[in-house]
């Protein structure tokens, strides 16, 4: 298998994936009305606190868009945002396509050496 290609995008705040879309624009609608709906208030870096309104918040600058592949945006629609997955390169994708990747990697270093 090579390299993950991307098919969309993720918004992550670490291991959780908030928003998916196949635009970087749509996944932060998506990711926004997700933490919206979950009464976690997205506070700008200049805040100094959240909204009082909210329980929970979230910084901005600590959401981070990724490129995404179809298995892993197959995978946020259909069980949610609570999913595993890995960064190969510039794409988020899931832990086989991540696994699978670095098999033929290390296949390839291996007939290379032999």
């Amino acid at each position: 298998m090579t390299k993950p290609k991307a098919a969309g995008y993720v918004i992550t705040h670490g291991d959780l994936i908030f928003g998916c879309g196949f635009t970087a624009d749509e996944a932060w609608d998506d990711a926004l009305t997700t933490l919206a709906d979950a009464r976690i208030d997205v506070v700008s870096d200049g805040a100094d606190y959240p909204d009082e309104d909210f329980a929970q918040f979230v910084r901005e600058r600590d959401l981070k868009t990724y490129a995404a592949s179809a298995a892993l945006l197959t995978g946020v629609a259909e069980r949610g945002g609570n999913i595993a997955w890995r960064a190969v390169g510039v794409v988020a994708c899931t832990y086989d396509e991540a696994d699978q990747c670095w098999a033929n990697r290390n296949n390839q270093s291996d007939e290379a050496i032999g």
